[in-house]
């Protein structure tokens, strides 16, 4: 059978986004996570990618510079 969220959580959804209070957002938030534990482990991998990139924005810069030259049309038509 299909079951909706909890009372609580349901109050809070039938609420407009803009009349919910802090304590309301970090429950629905709280709640959301719950129900999606995988979101943790992605956003603390999206975390180490990012923190790997900012720290060398010349790397990074370096590294789309090559893509763009290697996949233009100049570069293709050469090889």
């Amino acid at each position: 059978t299909l079951t909706g969220p909890p009372a609580n959580i349901g109050a809070i959804v039938a609420l407009p986004a803009a009349d919910r209070n802090e304590a309301q957002q970090a429950e629905l938030a709280a709640y959301h996570r719950q129900q999606y534990p995988e979101l943790t482990e992605r956003q603390t991998a999206l975390k180490q990618l990012q923190a790997r990139g900012a720290g060398n924005a010349r790397l990074v810069g370096a590294q789309d510079v090559t893509w763009a030259l290697i996949n233009s049309p100049a570069f293709l038509f050469n090889r």
